[in-house]
């Protein structure tokens, strides 16, 4: 935790009445001779120790700091002390920044002090964002324990009522982890910047950034979603679906019949009404129809209200209706409606 260019051997008795954290690293600066640099966001609500022993400096920080997300580092030359939220200063490269057989590396190795691993960096795959996220930085780096990947764990509760919401997927690159029914979490994370998405039915995406120096926790805390949709109505009424109160009546539109092969050229409504169900004729050259096996006279054929006697001619093979002007022809197989009188 510590990174210091020499060590401290003068011990410094602080005052064990204090407990304000802004008193006593001012207590602490006058009674060491070290000027420190912190941000106040830092501090507050530190919870100092009930007892701190006299020790050398970097021995009560590491006491005083060691539950804490906050590293120091100790600049001898200029008397000077750094607190750090999270991170660690280097004041060294590591070996792997000097290529095989160089002096350096070979001086350095001799050194007492062991190896540095690299710190960690963003990624070199975060871009730039319209929407700014909001960033995590989670548990405290260490020297003494620098891994490629740490655990984060935490709850997902709602936002509306404070209860844990299941069944929720967090996402960061290919590693998925799901909330079991009480808003758990564990997922096991690369050192250094992820970005995390969450998922569920009902529950708004959400994006986030977390830095990840060392083991820790990160709770979310999700919105509802909510879709209003459009309204549905269900009736129960059996009248609706009768869509016709006469039975055996078709309809042909005069459009369909461009489907049917032309007779020398020419459109033949009668000649779709033959291969409806019921209806029929003697064979080629016979002329009219027959209906439900009734006869050809008895056919009633109406042309806006007007009687045809006769709706073919040349042996029936051309039709007297004209496919151009008519829009639609309704057969009656069955009971026809009482304006059209006894026929068929």
């Amino acid at each position: 935790m510590v990174q210091s260019m020499f060590s401290q051997n003068t011990e410094i008795s602080v005052s064990q009445d204090t407990q304000n954290p802004q008193e006593f690293f001012q207590e602490l600066q006058e009674k060491s001779g070290y000027t420190f640099f912190y941000l106040q966001d830092w501090i507050d609500g530190l919870e100092l120790p009930e007892n701190i022993p006299n020790a050398s400096l970097s021995e009560i920080l590491d006491t005083v700091l060691s539950d804490t997300s906050l590293n120091y580092y100790i600049l001898e030359e200029e008397k000077r002390v750094f607190l750090l939220q999270n991170t660690i200063i280097y004041d060294e490269l590591p070996l792997s920044f000097y290529p095989q057989g160089d002096t350096v590396l070979q001086s350095r190795t001799a050194e007492t002090r062991g190896n540095l691993p690299p710190p960690t960096f963003f990624q070199d795959e975060v871009v730039q964002r319209q929407q700014q996220l909001p960033i995590a930085r989670v548990g405290r780096a260490d020297e003494r324990d620098l891994r490629s990947s740490y655990r984060l764990s935490g709850r997902v509760l709602n936002a509306e009522n404070g209860a844990p919401i299941p069944d929720l997927a967090i996402r960061s690159g290919g590693r998925v982890a799901v909330t079991d029914e009480r808003g758990a979490y564990e997922l096991e994370l690369p050192a250094g910047y992820n970005l995390i998405t969450t998922s569920a039915m009902g529950i708004q995406d959400s994006e986030r950034e977390v830095i990840m120096y060392n083991d820790g926790t990160l709770d979310f805390v999700l919105q509802e979603s909510l879709e209003q949709l459009e309204e549905v109505v269900v009736e129960a009424d059996a009248v609706s679906n009768v869509e016709d109160a006469i039975s055996g009546s078709e309809e042909i539109n005069s459009e369909e019949a461009k489907d049917i092969p032309l007779v020398l050229g020419e459109r033949n409504i009668l000649e779709v009404a033959k291969a409806l169900p019921g209806i029929s004729s003697a064979g080629e050259g016979a002329t009219g129809l027959n209906v439900r096996g009734g006869k050809t006279d008895q056919n009633l054929v109406l042309l806006d209200d007007a009687v045809l006697y006769n709706p073919t001619h040349f042996f029936g093979i051309f039709q007297a209706l004209n496919p151009f002007t008519t829009e639609k022809v309704n057969i009656y197989k069955g009971a026809a409606p009482m304006e059209f009188g006894g026929r068929l």
